[in-house]
């Protein structure tokens, strides 16, 4: 492990530094101990976001671009940041939500020097998918609570929270407390699912609070046999209502329909299979349905939110595919 990312480790309860051993992760200050199983230090024990751990080791592959050939998460980092993968190459970056390790794999790829975390079980996953730059030093992962991040404040060139702030439960203070992280003069990398048209998913709110107490993996087989039945039709239409004119505005319907057809255009452009098309809407689908919390904001606020951050300067506050998306830089 590259020591910048060894030394990164503080204690959540008191914020002091940590001994780290093989086996666990020890404050002399407070006298917690921290285990690492999996060579993954662990510092959240339960399954509040059980979901995540399902969906993500199950569908470890299909966000990947390494694994679906396409170049999805690399364009997505790049278009919401405005940056370019040179001003990623040599930084130490926090990232914070990484599931399967999707965004992990481009940073890396762009030479930075990663320590990703998540509150679920999907670290593992991520760890797995980026196995290489961990045996080479350039990666470590944990198992943290954003509430409550084992990390050195204002120590990382970049934090990185792409599509988790909505899953929190709290999306204002996880911002605050992924801002605490930031060195003076690094950079904030965040986005918040948006309330607007252009974001409005009807059938996803009037499905959610019927399926997402169920035991996640019903809500997973629910999610399976949707797609399974409206993946045809909504291939059918999609494919038919290309263009401009008044097909612009049935594909937008079709597009808010029950399940994820963000996949299903990718597959009618040919840059997915088809069986990659069919999994990457049942995750989807299933990330709509299953998680805890969602909790999108309008732009107004989450624009006052980025401003409110101390010390910070907005760089990039804008609406994207994701909903809303920022770039924050802590002044020196």
């Amino acid at each position: 492990m590259d020591n910048t990312l060894r030394d990164s480790f503080f204690c959540p309860d008191c914020h002091k530094g940590l001994i780290v051993s093989d086996i666990e992760l020890s404050c002399q200050h407070c006298a917690k101990d921290f285990r690492i199983e999996g060579e993954i230090p662990r510092f959240v024990q339960g399954s509040t976001h059980e979901n995540f751990a399902i969906q993500w080791k199950k569908f470890a592959d299909v966000q990947l671009d390494s694994k679906n050939k396409t170049t999805c998460s690399r364009d997505r980092l790049l278009d919401q940041t405005e940056m370019r993968p040179e001003d990623f190459k040599g930084k130490t970056v926090l990232e914070i939500g990484c599931g399967a390790g999707r965004f992990t794999e481009v940073l890396l790829g762009f030479g930075a020097k990663v320590v990703s975390s998540d509150y679920s079980a999907a670290v593992e996953a991520c760890a797995q998918s980026n196995d290489l730059f961990r045996k080479k030093g350039q990666l470590v992962n944990a198992q943290a609570d954003v509430f409550a991040l084992p990390f050195k404040k204002r120590s990382f060139d970049m934090v990185v929270g792409l599509g988790m702030l909505q899953h929190t439960g709290n999306a204002n203070k996880a911002l605050q407390c992924l801002w605490e992280c930031v060195k003076p003069g690094g950079i904030l990398i965040v986005d918040r699912y948006q309330i607007s048209l252009r974001s409005w998913y009807p059938f996803k709110y009037l499905i959610r609070p019927f399926v997402m107490r169920l035991p996640a993996m019903t809500i997973l087989r629910l999610a399976q046999r949707t797609c399974a039945f409206f993946i045809p039709i909504q291939l059918f239409l999609l494919s038919h209502l290309q263009g401009q004119g008044i097909k612009k505005y049935f594909r937008y319907m079709v597009n808010r329909s029950l399940i994820s057809t963000f996949p299903l255009n990718l597959q009618i452009e040919g840059k997915l299979d088809a069986d990659t098309a069919y999994r990457w809407s049942v995750l989807d689908t299933f990330d709509m349905w299953a998680p805890r919390y969602d909790e999108p904001a309008t732009f107004g606020v989450w624009k006052k939110e980025l401003l409110s951050l101390p010390e910070g300067e907005v760089i990039v506050c804008k609406s994207c595919g994701q909903g809303n998306t920022g770039v924050v830089r802590r002044k020196i």
